[in-house]
This record gives C-alpha cells, structure tokens and sequence, in this order.
C-alpha cells in the first residue's frame, strides 16, 4: 500500500504549477491511469519519478518522499536559451493563459522579441556570473 503523505505532496505540486494530472502524467512519462493510482494512493511511487520532478521542476525528492527538508532543491544557475527556445517559450505561455493574459494574436510578435530580449539578458547575466565567480 502506498503512502497517503507522499501522494498528498505528488498532488500538491501538481496543484502549485497548475497542471492537470494528464499533464503531470505526460511530465513524468507515465500513462494517465498510472499517475492518478499514485496521487490515490494506491501505487507506490517509483523513485524514477521522484528523480524526474528534481530534474523538471527542482523538487527535492528527499522531500517528496518524507516531506522533510525543502521542497525545492538548490537553485541552479540559469542556463542561456536561444532565440528559437525563448519564442517556444513564449508561445507555450500564450497557449496555455491566452485566456487571461488578454494579448491579441496579433499582438504576439511583440511579446516574442520581449521574450527574446529576455533570453539575451538571461545570458548576459549568467556570462557575467560565471566570469565573476572565475575571478
């Protein structure tokens, strides 16, 4: 029998990044069926899982699985993304809350070089950290 604490900590992180449990099921790899007997408790979690949450959303998976210590990890340094990865990015966002970012399709083109812009800062900032923790 699984453990109801860590089923209810599986169903606590997917409410915090409002995902739906196909989507969390898609996140993880497994099949839908799958993933709602983990939150019902009525499957053990793999640790595959636990490791796949860490890699995809920084949960610490000591956390996940006792609910000790925090709940996210260390942060790790942002990573550059490229003008094709930002426009992805921005696209997803939009998909996702077209609904409540209230942003005319036409208007998309300007909120894709505001997402480009940010990937550039992002990168320059990170070049800048690295250069200075090198010193």
């Amino acid at each position: 029998m699984a453990d109801d604490a860590i089923a209810e900590r599986l169903r606590s992180v997917r409410e915090t990044y409002r995902l739906t449990q196909a989507e969390m099921a898609a996140e993880l790899g497994v099949q839908l069926p799958t993933y709602k007997r983990w939150e019902q408790a009525k499957n053990d979690i793999p640790a595959a899982a636990f490791f796949a949450l860490e890699r995809s959303r920084n949960i610490n998976p000591s956390w996940l699985y006792s609910g000790n210590g925090p709940v996210h990890g260390p942060r790790q340094p942002a990573k550059p993304i490229d003008d094709d990865q930002a426009e992805s990015i921005v696209f997803k966002v939009y998909r996702r809350w077209s609904d409540r970012l209230n942003i005319a399709a036409d208007d998309l083109d300007v909120v894709v070089e505001f997402g480009k812009e940010i990937a550039r800062r992002t990168a320059d900032r990170a070049a800048a950290n690295a250069s200075a923790t090198q010193k």
